[in-house]
C-alpha cells in the first residue's frame, strides 16, 4: 500500500483492512449458521467457492504490479 498511498492515506488504507479482518470472524459464524439451516451444511462450501472465484477474477483482471523497479539480481531481491 506504501507505493500507492502517502503516508496518511496509507494509514488510513491499511485500518481499513484490519476492520475488515476484526469484522469477518464475527459476521461469518451468523452467515454460516444461516445457511445452513437454510440450505445445509455444504451451503457455506458452495458460496465459499462462488466468492473465491469471483475475488479471484476481480483481482485477475484489476490488480497489477506496483513497482516497476527491477531488480539485478537475487541478493538485490532479498534485500542482501
Amino acid at each position: 500500500m506504501r507505493d500507492l498511498f502517502d503516508r496518511r492515506q496509507s494509514a488510513s488504507m491499511i485500518g481499513y483492512v484490519t476492520m475488515g479482518m476484526a469484522v469477518a470472524p464475527m459476521i461469518g459464524p451468523a452467515i454460516g449458521g444461516v445457511l445452513d439451516e437454510t440450505f445445509g451444511w455444504r451451503s457455506s462450501s458452495y458460496l465459499m467457492i462462488a466468492l473465491g472465484a469471483l475475488v479471484l477474477a476481480w483481482a485477475w483482471a484489476e490488480l497489477h504490479e506496483t513497482n516497476h523497479s527491477r531488480a539485478s539480481g537475487v541478493g538485490a531481491r532479498s534485500g542482501a
